[in-house]
């Protein structure tokens, strides 16, 4: 539901729109996936998401929107196969390049509709291993939470599952990330 409200706003490229399609797609055959499913359904799952990631890797926008979200994508598709969320590199530089989109345009950044803002700075703020990026997205994170009136690991994660997410996987990790961040803010999770 997010990205089709998004489209409606802000008109997307079409690599964007197939990477968004795809990943949605994955993700809800990865939430129906059992014990008792098949290794092809997995290997379908990895074929899709490493896809996604090329197509990804194989362009850089101009637009800071576009550029943004494919950031967004990108940190989303690897997290949501890898176990060691937040322990490599690559997550601090796609969050660094991330938020001098966010910050060098500030004014472009609050136009976009906020349920998009809270869910890509989630991501950021779970990928990162920086201190300072941790602050900087953890703090306008707690800012969009506030203005949104979301306050619950509930309400959060339904704007997260408008866009892409997965909430089967890591459940526990992603709902104290959120607790920790709104005790930060001296909110009770």
């Amino acid at each position: 539901m997010g990205f089709q409200v998004l489209k409606l706003i802000m008109p997307l490229d079409q690599a964007l729109i197939s990477c968004i399609q795809t990943l949605t797609e994955t993700t809800r055959v990865m939430q129906s996936l059992s014990t008792t499913s098949g290794e092809a359904e997995a290997a379908t799952v990895r074929y899709w998401i490493t896809a996604s990631q090329y197509s990804l890797l194989s362009v850089e926008y101009h637009d800071p929107f576009h550029e943004i979200c494919r950031l967004a994508l990108l940190i989303f598709s690897d997290i949501f196969i890898n176990e060691d969320i937040g322990r490599i590199p690559i997550y601090d530089q796609l969050v660094t390049k991330f938020w001098r989109h966010v910050s060098s345009d500030p004014g472009r950044f609050s136009a976009i509709p906020s349920e998009f803002n809270f869910w890509v700075l989630f991501l950021a703020n779970l990928a990162t291993t920086s201190r300072d990026l941790a602050e900087c997205c953890g703090q306008a994170l707690a800012e969009v939470a506030s203005a949104m009136k979301i306050f619950t690991w509930e309400d959060a994660k339904s704007v997260l599952e408008s866009f892409l997410w997965c909430s089967t996987f890591e459940e526990n990790r992603f709902k104290a990330l959120w607790c920790d961040m709104r005790a930060s803010q001296a909110t009770i999770c």
